[in-house]
């Protein structure tokens, strides 16, 4: 079990991209949602860039609210150590160095900010980031996994 309150007994998960405002933010959002009884999740990047709304707006599409959450340096975990930590970003270059773990997991998903094609084409990439999450999650810490 992740360092923590001794009582809490659910496992420890850190999502890691690049900057904390979209992919692992969403991951963060979805995992205390869907499982929060059995995990901690977090998340945190090495360049934070605040939260982007539209991944909150996609979030709240599919009925998670993650408008509370903040973007959050990695250096701020690097002293505690995660039951797993799941890298996000498409470059592992990206995230090194990382927190201690009992398991790391990449999951390379590509960044939807910068999507040039007008708003229409950014939420469609944005909701396929959301949705391929959503696998993510249920494959990887859905209840008898």
């Amino acid at each position: 079990m992740g360092v923590g309150n001794q009582a809490d007994q659910r496992q420890s998960v850190l999502f890691v991209c690049r900057f904390n405002a979209v992919r692992s933010q969403m991951a963060e959002a979805m995992l205390r949602d869907r499982y929060g009884d059995r995990y901690d999740a977090c998340s945190a990047g090495l360049y934070p860039a605040g939260l982007d709304p539209w991944a909150v707006e996609v979030m709240a599409e599919s009925g998670i609210d993650m408008a509370h959450q903040t973007s959050k340096l990695l250096d701020i975990f690097m002293e505690r150590r995660f039951d797993t930590v799941v890298i996000l970003s498409d470059s592992i270059q990206d995230i090194i160095p990382l927190p201690d773990a009992g398991r790391y997991l990449r999951v390379p998903l590509p960044d939807p900010i910068g999507t040039s094609e007008g708003r229409k084409a950014a939420f469609v990439q944005y909701r396929r980031i959301r949705d391929q999450l959503d696998g993510m999650i249920e494959e990887i810490f859905a209840p008898g996994r």
